[in-house]
């Protein structure tokens, strides 16, 4: 039941992206001419807006203030799970509690050693390993990927995912390109995650740059992993960031199959670049470490 909730929710994720966003009509270089075209109006504004109210250090806009606020958030969520764990550690002596619940002893929880390893089934993550079978603290992933967007713009992508119990750690870069014209963006975030069996699920927060804005922003996110029979799993992948009243969003979906250490996929991209929209489908392989 769970798992058909996540899977809705992702649907109807995706569908609002789509639905809500603003939708040009250019093609190659001029889709990315048309971004860095409001990337300056941006700065001109802000500068303008500086130049009206020398007071105003933070030069604040709506978006960049919901930025920093769920930066906050994060921040607070962190300090929670820490508090959560120092009470736990008073209880160590009491472990064999904590199999019905999704956050107790953080010393019990372990993950499969790769996708589907032993026997896991399809499950990533138990918080009480049974005697005898293989495990680990965490892991690593690196995925490389690319796609095919419409109006001939090739986008190449890397990323490096760490989880270790329930700290999360993702890097993110991206190089899009047209005929003559590129974009490169790079990110870097940390957050917590949520194991629960075969569903694991990420919220993070942390910095993102985009080098022809040539300054770091804020970024937010949330990633997801639905684990399914046969060797397959929906990875879900979510970034979002704010200059000023620009926004840059990239969601990506993708339904892949584990080969041991390895997996292949396709799926489909979604990117929003200050109101331009790039999209279309992608392919990926992916190592686990």
């Amino acid at each position: 039941m769970i798992k058909h909730v996540c899977i809705f929710l992702v649907v109807a994720f995706v569908f609002s992206f789509t639905v809500s966003a603003e939708i040009t009509q250019y093609s190659g270089d001029d889709q990315i001419d048309e971004i860095q075209k409001r990337i300056d109006e941006e700065k001109e504004r802000q500068k303008n807006t500086t130049k009206d109210d020398d007071d105003d250090d933070d030069d604040d806009t709506s978006c960049f203030a919901v930025g920093k606020c769920l930066f906050s958030m994060m921040d607070a969520l962190s300090d929670a799970s820490s508090d959560s764990q120092s009470d736990e550690n008073g209880y160590e002596g009491n472990t064999g509690t904590t199999q019905g619940g999704c956050l107790g002893n953080i010393g019990s929880l372990t993950y499969a050693p790769f996708p589907y390893a032993g026997d896991w089934g399809n499950t990533i993550a138990i918080w009480n390993k049974p005697a005898g079978q293989e495990g680990k603290p965490g892991f690593l992933k690196a995925t490389f990927s690319g796609a095919y967007l419409l109006d001939n713009i090739g986008n190449l992508n890397a990323q490096l995912e760490a989880n270790l119990f329930i700290l999360h750690f993702n890097g993110f870069y991206q190089h899009s390109f047209a005929e003559t014209r590129t974009m490169n963006m790079f990110s870097f975030n940390g957050g917590v995650s949520f194991p629960i069996e075969s569903i694991l699920l990420n919220l993070y927060g942390g910095i993102y740059y985009y080098d022809y804005i040539g300054s770091s922003l804020i970024s937010f996110g949330a990633s997801m992993k639905i684990f399914l029979p046969h060797n397959l799993y929906l990875d879900v992948y979510n970034l979002n960031s704010f200059f000023g009243t620009l926004g840059f969003h990239f969601l990506t979906a993708s339904l892949n199959y584990s080969l041991d250490r390895f997996s292949i996929g396709c799926g489909y991209r979604f990117n929003s670049f200050a109101g331009v929209i790039l999209q279309g489908v992608e392919a990926n392989i992916s190592v686990w470490l």
